[in-house]
């Protein structure tokens, strides 16, 4: 029986450092980086992703940024197909793997594997589609909230596919989708894999979401937006519902008047930083601070069984 591949993942909330730490590592390793980021994939989508820039991706090979249109529809299953391609492309080349990205799900997709769940109810997905759009949003996310709490708490508000999917499946099997994820049997991962969660302490985590929301205004983040809606991009889409997209989506919406928006993304990225950090003590990592590149090289080079 041949071995599974060893990979090393690296991640942690935003704006924790994890991205600089990993391009470190890998330029020391001689590794090549696949991201993990839900939003990195999409083109024309740099600013408000921190998408690593091209100067970086000249250092060291980055796989699955760009690889999708602002208007396609990139998914979990999608990512999972592509990142083993490309791990099994690295691996060939004899050169080392890092999984680079705060998308959990896309990290546990890829190591532990994919639940089809319950086909899909085109009609129960149409009327709360028409509910969603028509303002009842809110009240959707109230209505999973009582039918799949551990779901719910999973999830931002304003998190358009996963909400209506979860009332989706509870509306026309009457099984909570969260208890299907957990019953779920993986099989067993593909991989061997060392995790590494970058943390710091909430202030100073809480600082620098603050420090870089302003610096990604000044940058021209708006104007981004403003190019992407221009380009054809549905404002009501995934990527444009992003976090701080669909903040500067409203702003535009409203006549750019609000002096609000920057505390308003920034307030809405620290609510999710706080909801990946509790993801991240579920998952067994090792935690490691932005300044621990020496250390995690030292454990890689072991684990990788590069000494």
């Amino acid at each position: 029986m041949f071995p599974k591949p060893r990979i090393a993942v690296i991640t942690g909330p935003t704006a924790s450092g994890k991205s600089a730490l990993a391009l470190e590592v890998a330029k020391a390793l001689g590794a090549e980086i696949i991201s993990a980021d839900s939003m990195q994939v999409y083109r024309g989508m740099d600013i408000g992703t921190a998408k690593p820039t091209l100067k970086e991706r000249a250092l060291v090979p980055h796989h699955l940024i760009d690889v999708a249109e602002i208007t396609e529809n990139y998914n979990a299953g999608r990512f999972r197909l592509e990142a083993a391609r490309a791990i099994e492309e690295i691996t060939a080349r004899g050169n080392p793997c890092l999984v680079v990205g705060g998308t959990i799900l896309y990290i546990k997709i890829l190591l532990e594997g994919l639940l089809e769940g319950p086909a899909r109810d085109e009609n129960a997905r149409a009327s709360l589609e028409t509910l969603w759009d028509g303002g009842e949003k809110a009240a959707l996310y109230e209505e999973l909230a009582g039918c799949d709490p551990a779901l719910a708490e999973r999830l931002h508000p304003n998190d358009r596919t996963r909400i209506i999917r979860g009332l989706e499946v509870f509306r026309s099997t009457g099984q909570r989708l969260s208890e299907l994820q957990r019953d779920h049997g993986f099989g067993g991962s593909d991989y061997e894999a060392l995790i590494y969660a970058v943390t710091l302490p909430r202030a100073l985590l809480y600082e620098r979401i603050n420090q870089r929301t302003a610096h990604m205004i000044k940058s021209g983040w708006i104007e981004e937006v403003r190019r992407l809606l221009k380009s054809g991009a549905d404002p009501k889409s995934p990527p444009m519902q992003a976090i701080g997209y669909r903040e500067i989506v409203n702003h535009l919406a409203a006549g750019g008047a609000s002096g609000l928006l920057e505390e308003e993304i920034a307030k809405a990225t620290r609510h999710f930083a706080k909801r990946q950090e509790t993801w991240l003590k579920k998952m067994g990592a090792v935690s490691v601070s932005p300044g621990n590149a020496d250390r995690v090289l030292r454990e890689l080079k072991k684990f990788l069984q590069m000494e």
